[in-house]
């Protein structure tokens, strides 16, 4: 509990993307736990990953263009209104576990990725 504590108080856009999470109807610490595993507490839009993904949320473009029709993700608002729009279908369709993976482009069976974010936030209750 100290180290989430720790970990919030150190992220600046913790109430945001909490007020955010709520609007589109997902569990926020899964939120918190993704915006963390990919760009700790970085909330440049110009954060660039090994594979093209920018931002906060560390987004490919392609997949932008393809699910996140009309929104910027090259702004932290668009940037975390993009994640939350495809995580929150996923999450609809799929369950959570499974969102996580879809978010780092895997299938839950092959999905580390989605075991280290919700091992991040302590999440046991939603692992399968």
């Amino acid at each position: 509990m100290i180290l989430l504590l720790l970990q919030l108080a150190l992220m600046p856009d913790a109430r945001y993307l909490h007020q955010q999470a709520v609007i589109v109807g997902v569990p926020t610490r899964a939120v918190w736990a993704v915006a963390y595993i990919e760009s700790r507490n970085n909330l440049s839009p110009f954060l660039r990953g090994r594979a093209g993904e920018v931002g906060r949320f560390q987004i490919k473009p392609s997949t932008a263009r393809r699910r996140c029709v009309g929104i910027n993700i090259w702004t932290h608002d668009g940037n975390t209104e993009c994640f939350l729009h495809m995580f929150a279908a996923d999450a609809t369709a799929h369950g959570i576990p499974e969102a996580i993976c879809r978010h780092n482009g895997l299938a839950r069976e092959r999905c580390a990725y989605g075991d280290r974010v919700l091992a991040q936030w302590k999440w046991e209750e939603v692992r399968r």
